[in-house]
């Protein structure tokens, strides 16, 4: 049984250090593909101002904007890296999950006019322990999703709702978008995994680290070309 504990606890080290070395390699990766357009952008502004000034006004604005889009996506990139990082360090207070749930909604109901997004449940006063951005941040990853996952032509629904059975609160969000195809099913939580042409893939996975780290659990059920309906549970703090 001790020989059996000890390779368990090694494997484990060894899976964690495998994903931060493929997360490294990643972060990396995004890193590097816009610096090769910045170097040349800035090669080529020091070429117009020597061999033709007249025109290095122009070109300068032009590049100045290239520029400044490159960097705000660096910055995204290493804020995206240093939140997952960051996870172990919730400050935990308690949070009315209710509250933050419809604010979340809300927001999301009015950006999106080819999707109906609805509530159904208590607006407040369902109070859990969390943090409460990382609380928003994990009902937008979702709820992002999920507005993502509706095809084109297609009038979208999200329905979201919460309930709670004794000590657990229970939040699902469930789409008529595409659903996930049984071939990547394992995938969609791990760091690094993306659908998406842009992105790192780490929304779900921080989202997942944000639950568990509340003590709770996250998870889904899909039916490819029907939709998803993903679940929450956490536990709620007692009134008393």
């Amino acid at each position: 049984v001790d020989e059996l504990e000890k390779s368990a606890q090694l494997l484990l080290t060894a899976e964690r250090e495998s994903a931060w070395r493929t997360m490294a390699r990643q972060v990396a990766h995004e890193i590097n593909n816009p610096l090769t357009p910045m170097k040349l952008t800035i090669q080529q502004l020091q070429r117009t101002k020597k061999l033709d000034p007249e025109q290095f006004d122009g070109y300068f604005e032009k590049a100045a904007h290239t520029l400044v889009e490159q960097i705000d996506n660096l910055s995204r990139i290493a804020g995206t890296f240093s939140q997952f990082a960051r996870m172990p360090e919730t400050k935990f207070t308690d949070v009315d999950i209710a509250g933050k749930l419809v604010s979340v909604v809300n927001l999301f109901q009015h950006n999106y006019e080819n999707i109906r997004i609805s509530y159904t449940g208590p607006e407040k006063d369902i109070i859990v322990s969390g943090d409460p951005e990382q609380i928003i941040q994990v009902f937008n990853n979702i709820l992002k999703n999920a507005t993502q996952s509706i095809k084109k032509g297609v009038k979208g629904k999200i329905d979201v709702t919460l309930e709670f059975e004794e000590e657990t609160v229970i939040i699902r969000f469930t789409d008529n978008g595409a659903g996930i195809s049984e071939t990547i099913r394992n995938e969609i939580f791990k760091p690094n995994f993306t659908t998406k042409s842009a992105g790192m893939g780490l929304g779900l996975s921080i989202s997942k680290s944000i639950i568990e780290h509340m003590g709770g659990h996250i998870s889904f059920i899909t039916k490819q070309d029907e939709g998803t309906t993903s679940e929450i549970r956490v536990n709620r703090k007692s009134n008393k």
